[in-house]
Parts: structure tokens; sequence; C-alpha cells
């Protein structure tokens, strides 16, 4: 079912109809936020004061929108558009960089907001806009009113540009698409006919102003007559709450994501919901026909670039195909091939779109401009980069993308962002990306990087630089490193020639030519992998090997009577040295003796020749004022820390960041970006980076840059589960040596980040520890408890004052709903929502959980309490605790008060995602069905199965502690200590019990169900 056509005039501007509109009905409702109602007349007098403003300022081309969604926001649109300029969203939710790219590629020198906007005080003249009294709107303070009666602007006409919104671009670099006036009024009068809406019609605004759909979201509800709702917790909400939301609130119209759809439960028979649209991503033809015998479901498709939406197919109840529908009015559909020919009919190629609704271009990107959008026949056209097929009845199926983006573990990946991040590596002449399987045999494809470069170019350096370049979903599994790339006659790489190339190092050895434990050894990663090419000296890793892998590895080798270690596999063995391993049963060798289980004393004893290291003379005295020293301020937890010291302390922060010295200040601040940490001007100029490496003495700086130090806060660790002690000493317990060498240099104290998990890692895990807690006479169990532990010890003999911080799961931040990416909660998490069911379990198990901004909170205080310490009341004696054995070492446990349950956690999943609690038998057995064909959520799934390894009837629950999201089941946390002194700050304690679950789970759950569906169809469409 196609909506009506429409025959309105192409060409005219938003604000003509508009103004029309205000004209008919000026008392209508507009705006409804809150408890705060805006008539069409009042948005329509607040914009002429906002023109009028705008004109007198003589503000350039693009007047910036730092505004969230609000009646402030559209007045300003309508406004900006009345003094003939355009606009851009500088969203107050980005970055400091980021708002700065945006308004320096804008050419922005006006920005119009609602609140302080210090990240762009240096590049643009900053003014507020004001929400409306009883009697005048304002826009500029009291200045600018514009009183009842009173003569209105005359609206300018200016250039074609009507707004600038920006999308990611496949040189990480975002790119502005700069659409224009004429496609607008045709857009919102085709969908206002397709969706029904009236004057009657009350709008959701659900979108955020920095993505297109926004526009549709209040443009069809203005250009009807209709109400737009503005309720900013239903655009976090989760399927049942949405529901409840928009039959509070009485919409009519709401356009949603469609995962959020798909978990909506039915609306009731009262219900004000008459249409829901759908886009941004495919829908599942199952939620489409649901949904469909319930409301008007209406699918729209459409690019950025060609002004929000193109075409719109209302939906039916046996809905059955991935059907974008027809091209709107005034819009035309072409498929061709690479070459832009016109492609026969019912056959696959690239869509083309042309009408008035075609962007002008891409801001300051000719090249990019010409080539996505090109004119053939004398008509202007744009390039979507989807693959289409018309059917013999007009509609059109989307059959994915025609580039080179792919889907890796439900993460959409450019290969040109990796290629570009490949090709600056030195020595590197060329680099290709492509995804593919290592050979015909393969049980999957990988992401493979193939490298050409001189003869300094190694698999190990090109692997490093990308460690440090990009995040772990984007680095290839595989790194290939070749004399000559295949190339095309235009010197580009062949993908072609690479997709069928034969890798030699993957030619299958026969394993009768091998013998005895390596044969065994061989076979059994052959099988277990199911790569048949797997020689006895290739690398796990360069065959994609993950942590589901490695525990199967060790599982299948204990039914054959192999003792392998869960984590050598880890370590990117090949079978030669695993066999050798087991063969001599040397566990102990490149680990320091240290095995997977050790003592406390044999930890000590590793330990003795650090803590019998020379000492550095430490200053007279204790700097004042000086400089915090940080490290591990790229992690998730360390980026909280600096950014609460930097807006606890006026003081300059200075980060050690591994890395180039060109290149590790853009990183911090990539960082900071990518955590959604906004840091203001001033916060950035007090924010200093320095090229170390915390496993070095004095971390590998000058040792004059730590001279006047405040403090030394040591929060970098490395958190590698499946690492064992030798590998983690470095840098675990060598590190916090180093930080403490630092601080006594500088006669200061040390705030070291230390883990519970001393404590939970041991065989003494069970029973309530308190801060003053000793650890002896017990067995540690992995690497990272062991290595935490190790520094403990190395510090509690430590003759400067050092706080310990034992920190427990750190959930997502509170604030803005970041998660980590990796860790064991999110990891398990996701896949149970893979799993699609939860477990109904016959004991609780639980786990402690924190918000990290919270906990980041609490170590900031105490590091600010610290340095703001009068050094006449600097006594050591206020750092010494009851029963400690020497030195004035306090630890301090930051925790939440009452642990999570795993009850908690299902019912949570539960209610927010729709998925099922059902009996223990039937959920494994969904989940060996899932992780048996399942090869993206590997990593997902293990965690899964090491947290409820209790029931799966292996009675060695201690080999996977380290991969257990429930192991302080047993254990409690006292923290009574460490709240009193935080209460003395006058900072709240981290939050306790269940509270957390919203914060910690909220996002993660939106994003899983979003990813899930990203990875099942292994596309998104483009759409509104």
């Amino acid at each position: 079912m196609q909506p009506e056509s429409v025959d309105r005039e192409v060409g005219s501007r938003f604000i003509e109809r508009f103004d029309l509109i205000v004209d008919g009905d000026p008392g209508a409702v507009a705006i409804e936020h809150g408890s705060t109602e805006l008539t069409y007349e009042e948005l329509r007098d607040w914009s002429y004061a906002i023109a009028r403003f705008v004109d007198e300022a003589d503000a350039g081309q693009v007047v910036g929108l730092h505004l969230h969604k609000s009646a402030d926001l559209l007045a300003a649109v309508l406004g900006v558009w009345r003094a003939g300029r355009a606009w851009v969203p500088i969203s107050p939710d980005l970055s400091a960089t980021q708002q700065q790219f945006l308004a320096d590629d804008c050419d922005v020198d006006l920005v119009l907001s609602s609140g302080p906007a210090s990240a762009l005080a240096d590049r643009a003249r900053i003014e507020q806009v004001r929400a409306k009294d009883a009697e005048q709107v304002r826009a500029k303070d009291a200045e600018q009113v514009r009183a009842k009666g009173a003569e209105p602007f005359p609206t300018v006409w200016g250039g074609e540009l009507a707004y600038v919104l920006y999308t990611s671009g496949t040189t990480g670099t975002p790119r502005g698409v700069e659409v224009g006036h004429g496609g607008i009024t045709n857009l919102l009068d085709c969908q206002i006919a397709a969706f029904g809406a009236t004057s009657d019609s009350r709008c959701l605004w659900f979108y955020p102003p920095s993505f297109d759909a926004s526009v549709s979201d209040w443009g069809v509800a203005l250009m009807s007559g209709g109400t737009l709702v503005i309720d900013d917790a239903l655009t976090n909400a989760s399927g049942p709450d949405t529901l409840a939301g928009l039959e509070k609130h009485r919409i009519t119209h709401a356009d949603l994501a469609p995962a959020l759809v798909g978990i909506m439960p039915e609306p009731s028979s009262e219900s004000s919901l008459r249409t829901i649209v759908v886009g941004g991503e495919v829908t599942e033809a199952a939620v489409i026909r649901r949904w469909a015998e319930l409301v008007r479901l209406a699918n729209v498709y459409g690019p950025t670039e060609a002004t929000v939406c193109t075409s719109i197919e209302i939906c039916s109840a046996d809905h059955d195909m991935a059907s974008i529908g027809r091209p709107m009015a005034n819009v035309e559909y072409r498929v061709v091939d690479r070459d832009l020919n016109d492609v026969p009919a019912n056959a696959d190629g690239e869509l083309l779109i042309s009408g008035p609704c075609v962007a002008l271009g891409y801001r300051n990107q000719p090249e990019l401009t010409n080539e996505k959008f090109p004119v053939i026949d004398g008509t202007r056209h744009y390039r979507t980069g989807d693959r289409v097929r018309q059917l013999d009845d007009g509609r059109y199926l989307f059959h994915g993308r025609i580039d080179r983006q792919v889907s890796v573990n439900g993460f959409r990946i450019e290969p040109e962002e990796i290629e570009a991040t490949l090709n600056a590596v030195d020595g590197v002449t060329g680099a290709a990306v492509l995804f593919r399987r290592l050979t015909p045999h393969s049980r999957r494809p990988r992401l493979v990087a193939v490298i050409e470069g001189n003869s300094d170019v190694t698999g190990v350096g090109v692997r490093a630089h990308l460690q440090t370049n990009l995040p772990p979903w984007k680095q290839p599994q595989v790194v290939h490193v070749v004399d000559i790339l295949p190339r095309t006659p235009s010197g580009k790489p062949d993908l072609t020639a690479l997709r069928d190339l034969d890798l030699p190092a993957y030619n299958p050895i026969p394993t009768a030519e091998l013998d005895g434990t390596l044969k065994a050894v061989v076979e059994m990663v052959r099988e277990v992998l199911e790569e048949p090419a797997f020689g006895p000296d290739d690398l796990l890793d360069d065959f994609g090997a993950d942590s589901l892998d490695v525990v199967r590895l060790h599982t299948t080798a204990a039914d054959r009577g192999l003792d392998l270690p869960m984590w050598l596999a880890a370590r990117s063995q090949t079978p030669r040295s695993m066999a050798s391993v087991i063969a001599d049963k040397s566990e102990g060798i490149a680990s320091h003796t240290i095995g997977y289980r050790s003592s406390v004393d044999q930890l000590a004893a590793d330990t003795s020749e650090i803590r019998d290291r020379p000492r550095p003379a430490a200053a007279p005295t204790r700097s004042v004022g000086g400089e915090i020293l940080v490290t591990g301020a790229t992690g998730f937890f360390g980026a909280r820390i600096v950014s609460e010291l930097l807006e606890r302390t006026s003081r300059q922060i200075r980060c050690v960041v591994r890395g180039r010295s060109n290149e590790v200040g853009s990183r911090l601040l990539k960082h900071f970006h990518d955590q959604e940490i906004d840091l203001t001007a001033e916060q950035q100029r007090r924010l200093i980076t320095v090229p170390g490496d915390i496993s070095l003495p004095w971390f590998g700086i000058d040792t004059e840059a730590t001279d006047g130090l405040a403090t030394v806060v040591h929060c970098a660790a490395d958190l590698s589960a499946l690492a064992n002690y030798g590998e983690l000493r470095a840098s675990n317990v060598l590190g916090a040596a180093h930080a403490h060498d630092i601080a006594q240099r500088g006669a200061t104290s040390l705030h070291h980040a230390s883990t519970l998990s001393v404590f939970v890692g041991t065989d003494a895990h069970r029973g309530q520890h308190i801060e003053t807690s000793t650890i002896a006479n017990t067995d540690v169990f992995g690497g990272y408890a062991q290595s935490k532990l190790a520094a403990e010890l190395v510090l509690g003999d430590s003759p400067t004052p050092d706080h310990i911080y034992r920190l427990g799961l750190l959930g997502a931040d509170s604030r803005t709903g970041v998660y980590p990416a990796n860790d064991l909660l999110t990891l398990f998490v996701r896949g149970l929502l893979r799993v699609g069911v939860l477990p109904e379990l016959d004991h609780e198990l639980r786990f402690d959980l924190v918000s990290c901004d919270r906990a980041a909170r609490a170590m900031a205080a105490f590091v600010v309490n610290d340095v703001n310490t009068d050094l006449a009341d600097f006594e050591i004696a206020d750092f010494e605790i009851a029963d400690a054995a020497s030195g004035p070492t306090h630890p301090w446990h930051i925790a939440g008060a009452t642990a999570v349950t795993s009850g908690e956690l299902f019912s949570y999943l539960h209610n927010h995602t729709g998925v099922p609690i059902v009996p223990l038998d039937e959920f494994w057995q969904r989940f060996e069905r899932d992780s048996a064909r399942s090869d993206s959520a590997a990593i997902e799934l293990s965690t899964v199965r090491m947290s409820l390894m209790r029931w799966t009837g292996h009675d060695d629950h201690d080999a996977y502690r380290p991969l257990d999201l429930f192991q302080s089941t047993e254990a409690t946390f006292d923290c009574e200590l460490t709240r009193e002194r935080l209460e003395s700050f006058g900072v709240d304690p981290p939050n306790p019990g269940v509270d957390v679950l919203d914060d910690a789970l909220n996002r993660l759950c939106h994003d899983a169900v979003r990813r899930d569906v990203l990875e099942h169809t292994g596309h998104e469409v483009k759409t509104s």
C-alpha cells in the first residue's frame, strides 16, 4: 500500500507554509514540553525576534545551534531561516573537540544557546535564546522583545542552503551534508499524507537534533498544524515504558527505532496511537506483521543526502520482504551498475536518487561531492551505495550495500578507515583490508589486513600501531605482510585478487608427519577452530581465536588427557609451544614460577627484589600547588578520574599515555570524545600529555618532568583476565613500584587503583572483608588477581603515604549510559540477549557493581582532599591503619554496600527487553544451539558459560574464576571507613543496591537489541 500522491507546489519554503498555518489557527498549541505549552502564534513571534537579532548581528551563512530538543531549538531554527541563514546543530552533549570541529568546518561566527557553550567561546559569539514568559517572548535576554502588534521582521529569502548535518566518513572524519530548502516541504507533504497527520495529531519528537529524522519529527507536526510533544524520558525508555509514555502523552504519531518497536507490548484498545514510523535499520518481518494489524505502520527509507526520506511504504499484515516501497512524489529512483549504466529489469544495482530532495553536497569536500553527486543525462543524482532491485509492481527491494562496509560482531566497519591507519605506519607502502576466509575450508571469514612495506615492517609492529590507534572491534584479526600488493591498472589494491589470494602460511601440513604430543595438539586445534590448515608453528591470534576457543581448547584437552592450562592458549601460543609445556610440565617457565594457583608467600617471595630495590631520595618538602600525575587516562575508569580532577581542582593534570609524542595528545582527546566526556576549553588547557610506559622505570619519561608533583594517581593496569602472572608482572607490579618511586622522589603521596579481586580471586573468597583485612595464608587464582595483590604487597611496606583503592565491578557512567565495551557484565548481558532466554536458577548469585563515574568521584575526592591538605597537617600517622604490618598505607573499599543478585539482574533484563526467563534445562539447550552456530558472539557466550559454570556439572570452577561475573557470590565487602571519610568530604558514597542496574544496563540493553538486529541482517538501512 502506497501513500496518496501530493500535488502541492514544489519549492515553497517551510517558513511560508508555517506562517499560513499560524494565520489559520494562531491559538493552537504548537509545542508541549512537560507543563509548558507554546502556541503557534507565540512560536512565530519568538522566531521573529530571533530573526531580527541574527540579522542585526550580521551572522555568517551558517548559525550554530547549541541546543537540546526544546522549543528554544525550534524557535531558533525558524528564526535563522527567517533571517536568510542556514543552521548546524552543535549538540551540548558532544565533546569540546567535536563541537569545535563542527563550528570550524561550518565557519560559524554566531552560536545560539540556552546555557554555557564554553567549548565554542574562542570561535564564535555565544548568544542566549530564552523561553517565553506569560506576556512576551525573548530572544536575546530582555532586549530582544517583540511586543504584541509590533511590525514583524520581514523574512529574508537567502541562499538555497537550509542546514548542515554531519555523518560518519570512511576516513574517520565526519562529513557535513549541506541540505537545501528545495526538498523539505515536498518531504513533509508526502509524509503528512502517508502518516495521516492532521491538526488533531500529537506527534512525538523522538530523534536528537543531530539526526536528520528529527526534521521529520517536528516538521510533520508543525506543517500539519498538530502538536509536537517533547519528553526526553521517552527517548531513552525501554519497550514497556515507551508504550506507557506514548499513551500517557496521548501520542498519535511516533517515529521509533525498529528494535524498540520490536520489544514494545501491544497498545490497549483505548490507546491514542494511530501511526508508527520505523526506519534507521531493517525491521524484522514478524514485527512489521504484528504492528501492521494494530496501527498504520510506515516503513521509511532515505539517506541524509536526500533530505531525510525518499520513499514510504505503508505496511500490510502479510508483509514478507525487505521492500522500501516506491519513491515519493517529485523523487526519482534509478538503478545502475558500477559504470553508472542502467541495469536490466529485475536486476540488482546501486540506487541513485534525483529530484529537489538531493543535497547540495559535502561541506568543504568538493572531490567527494563530485564523486557522490554525479550528473547523468543532465540530471544531478546522489549515489546511495545501497544495492536494490525494482519489482514489476514498481516497488524496490533493499539487498544490502555495494560498498566495502562490513558487519563484524555487530559493528559496522569501514575498511577504508583501517587502511588509512595502516598507511600511516612508517615503512608501509600499501595496505588493503577485507573480510574473507583464510582458506576455502575455514569456518568463518576474518577481518584481514594485507600490508606492503619495506624490510622494517613487521606484523608485530603493525599490530602495536593498530592497538594504539583503533578500538578493538576495528582491529584486523589477521595481519599479513607481503612483498608486493596486487594492484589494479589504476594503482589501487586489487581487492578481487586479494580475496582469492592463496595465503602461503596456511597450506596444511599432514598430521602424519608429526609425532606424539605435537600431533595431538595440532589435531585438537584444527578441530576446535575448524581450520584444517592450522600448522604446528601458527599463532592462534592469526586465526582470530577468541575466548570461547580458548575455553574449548582447555576442556577438549582435559577430555583427551592433555594438561593444557587455559591461560597458555590465551597467550597466542603455537601448538609446538603448547606441546612443549604439556610434555615438560613446565608451566612456571616464563611466568616467574607463579602458576595459575599460587600462595601469597610465593607472591611475596617474587616481589622481594622489587621491595628491596634502591629507593630514590625524597625531596625536602612536598610541592604546593603542583601538577597531578595520572596514569591510565585512556582507560574507562581513568578517563573519569581525570575528568573529576579537572572539575574539582584548578591544577594541571599530566597524563602518561603510551604512544609517540606527536600522537598522545590527540589520542587522549579522542578517547574522551569516544567516552562522551566533555571538557571545556579551559580544562583542555590544563590537560598535559606525555608519552610513557608504566612498565619502565620513571615510566620512561624524564625524571625532571616528575619534579614538583602534588600527587601521583596510578590507574593504569593490564586487565587481561586470561593472561598469567608473568605477562602482567611488568605492567601491574613493576608499574605500581615505578609510580611509588615517582611519588617518593617528590615527597608526595600515591593513590593506587587496585581491585576487590585480591579477595575474591583467592580460596578465602567467602565471608566479609573489611578495609583492614590482611590477605595471608591463602592461594590466589589467575594472573590478574595475583599481579594486583603483588602490587599491594610492594606498596605495603612503603615509607611514604600510599592510598590503595579496591574497586569492584565498574558499570556504565550513570550520567551518559556509556559502558565498558568488553567487561564481564557487558559481555554477560550481550551473551544472554544473544541466546534470547534467561536462566531460572535455584539459588542466587551475587556481584558487586558501582557506576564508574560515582567510583571515580569517590577516589577523586580522596585525591583532592590529599592535595589540598595543609603541609603542617600532613602527617604520616593520618594514613596509618591500626593493624598495618608496616608503613603508612591505607586501603579503601569503593564498592556498593549491597550486592546485586542474579535474580535482580535477570528480572531487569526481562522487564526491559522482553527476553523470557525459562527453566535451566531449556536455557542450556538454547545456549548450546546458539554457541554451535554463532561465530560472532563467541566471547559473549563464553562469558555466559563461565559465569554459570556451577550449573554445567563441571567440578573445577576455580579454573574459570577470572571469567566469572559472579565470583564474589560468597563475599561481602565492608566499606564503613571509606563511606565515613567520603561523607566528611561532603561526597556521597557510591549508591548501593539494585538502583545501579538502571544506570549500568539501560543503554547497554538498547544497544544490544539494536546490534542483534544489525548482525542478523548484515546491514543497516539508511532511513530517517
